[in-house]
């Protein structure tokens, strides 16, 4: 994994993950409800992880699995409480047994993006694997259920929570100031200009994720004009603060962007 200003960033925030002080509470325990024969179910991909990453430039993930399978794992450092995105990478994976795998894996820390694949073992206490991605050494990762004192994956997002003002730092390197309303509306503009708009809605399966959509403006706007669809997290830190991350790609899937506040 690699970030646009530095020449290996993952060389796997979500990157919790979303974002994401610590990422999320722990769904990595769910079991699958398949019948295999009377066995022990294997546990389901399914929630919120953090860990650490081996042949990495970052040295911290954090890892959020849908129950579709989608997944977001933003990378970067975890320094005190506070989790610093750099990157993030994104796609679909399917499981089969205790086995999480992905084939269309994609790094937002490049613009456009660069393609990759994902092979993990899901258990009850975490989940551990490698990423690959075209033309670089491999990164290996592990972690465990994220802490729920923290972010408990499986209590509703409430947008009462992140209605306010917030100040952003993004994988640019710009600051953005984003006020969200209490019904979802947000607004922003970065420090170099690009004016975006966008909606926070609480995940209609009533985990802790909140569905995001943002529209960009015109130039300076890298993706001006267009729009593009992600995730945010909201999680509580050291000294009664909160951490809002955010990971979002455009309809190609070729361009990402992400940020994270803190307040």
């Amino acid at each position: 994994m690699t970030s646009r200003s530095t020449p290996r960033l993952w060389s796997l925030a979500a990157a919790a993950a979303c974002a994401l002080a610590a990422c999320g509470g722990g769904g990595s325990a769910n079991s699958s409800t398949t019948d295999n024969g009377g066995q022990t179910p294997a546990p389901s991909a399914q929630g919120a992880y953090v860990g650490t990453l081996t042949g990495s430039a970052s040295n911290a993930f954090q890892l959020l699995v849908r129950s579709d399978g989608t997944y977001w794992a933003l990378y970067g450092s975890q320094l005190s409480t506070v989790f610093y995105v750099a990157g993030f990478v994104q796609g679909t994976g399917s499981s089969s047994g205790s086995n999480f795998t992905s084939t269309n894996l994609r790094d937002f820390g490049f613009a456009p993006a660069v393609g990759g694949s994902l092979s993990a073992t899901v258990s009850a206490t975490g989940i551990s694997g490698t990423l690959s991605e075209t033309g670089r050494s491999s990164v290996t990762f592990a972690g465990g259920p994220a802490d729920v004192a923290n972010y408990n994956y499986n209590t509703p997002a409430n947008l009462i929570d992140i209605a306010g003002n917030w100040t952003f730092s993004l994988l640019t390197g710009e600051t953005a100031t984003v006020t969200v309303s209490a019904g979802g509306a947000a607004g922003g503009i970065s420090s170099s200009g690009c004016q975006f708009s966008g909606t926070f809605t609480p995940s209609s399966d009533n985990k802790n994720v909140f569905d995001l959509t943002l529209t960009f403006g015109p130039s300076p706007c890298l993706l001006a004009g267009q729009s593009a669809t992600g995730i945010a997290l909201y999680t509580t830190i050291a000294g009664g603060q909160h951490q809002l991350i955010v990971a979002a790609v455009d309809g190609t899937r070729a361009y990402g962007t992400a940020g994270f506040g803190t307040r």
